[in-house]
């Protein structure tokens, strides 16, 4: 079975490697004028050049129709800021989440300098836990390597990358799932549009899922998909049925996600960020009775400061995760 999502991974990645370069590119084909596409282009470039900024930001996260539960809300905000030229990050967030009837505030505060990662949840945590990332990726394989889709350590060790690889490629179906995602044509799938709001040039692209899986590169993946899982031990497949590939493929039908980029035509950089991922997942069009779930996800960001330092610091104190984690495991 770790075969199998690894393989999985691999194809998701794939998928992903397929889409975001021609997307990037700002093919006019996807919608956008010629003059839109360069300015676009041109806010990418600029941004990119710089490693210190600032943002801000807001979100809100919904499902509904869930069986037998009730209906999940969550609303945050928060900020950050990127020092490049430090390696360092920090994230702050803040805000509620309602379930089952019952609200709850939430806070967390992340930075991570260099090497290490230090991760605030408050008080009733008992403040800050931190630790070094490699160290911290040795302990989570050592300790949950199985319940991943891929073993960390397995992705730090070249030897071991190339026979996975390898055995990947022997698996019926591998190389021609590879090859159908190799030749997608985001235009099938992916529409982008301009709109100006408060001064800012606001690019937005969407990409349908319904409109991908009713490719014929990605029909022939999900085959793919499925003599790979055929191939595999039976006993090591508990859980997943190659069957349910279409059903999910029809499932998303009706389901999108837009990404939107604003751009201040004055400074050609980027002044901000959205995204809006909308999912309606009908029982009825896979022939069920039940009540829709829908999922909605929506973001937005600001940014600022492009070029100016944040001090970025560690904590003054904090608990080693890797040490407490040995404790408690012990």
């Amino acid at each position: 079975m770790r075969m199998f999502r690894f393989a999985v991974v691999l194809m998701v990645l794939a998928l992903i490697a397929a889409i975001v370069p021609a997307t990037l590119a700002q093919d006019t084909s996807l919608g956008l004028s010629e003059g839109d596409a360069t300015l676009l282009e041109t806010a990418i470039t600029n941004s990119s050049q710089y490693s210190q900024l600032s943002f801000d930001y807001t979100g809100d996260f919904n499902i509904t129709g869930i069986p037998d539960s009730s209906d999940v809300s969550v609303s945050f905000t928060g900020s950050g800021a990127v020092n490049g030229e430090a390696e360092a990050f920090e994230l702050t967030i803040s805000g509620q989440a309602t379930a089952e009837g019952q609200t709850s505030p939430f806070e967390l505060e992340l930075r991570v300098i260099g090497d290490m990662f230090y991760i605030n949840l408050g008080p009733a945590f008992g403040g800050w836990l931190g630790g070094n990332v490699n160290e911290m990726m040795d302990l989570s394989s050592a300790m949950g390597g199985d319940l991943l889709p891929v073993d960390p350590s397995t992705l730090q060790d070249p030897e071991a990358m190339n026979e996975a690889m390898g055995q990947l490629m022997e698996m019926p179906g591998m190389m021609e799932g590879l090859t159908a995602l190799s030749t997608l044509d985001p235009a099938d799938f992916i529409s982008q549009s301009r709109a100006d709001a408060a001064g800012l040039a606001e690019f937005s692209t969407t990409l349908s899922f319904g409109d991908l899986m009713a490719t014929s590169e990605m029909q022939q993946f999900m085959t793919a998909m499925a003599q790979a899982a055929a191939s595999q031990d039976s006993s090591s497949m508990e859980g997943f049925d190659p069957a349910m590939l279409p059903m999910i493929a029809q499932l998303l039908s009706d389901s999108t996600l837009t990404v939107v980029q604003k751009v201040d035509p004055a400074t050609e950089l980027i002044a901000g960020a959205g995204l809006n991922l909308a999912m309606n997942l009908d029982p009825a069009v896979i022939g069920e009775t039940g009540t829709p779930i829908v999922v909605g996800l929506t973001t937005d960001i600001d940014i600022s400061g492009y070029g100016e330092a944040v001090d970025i610091v560690a904590p003054e104190s904090y608990q080693d995760i890797a040490e407490m984690m040995n404790a408690m495991s012990s």
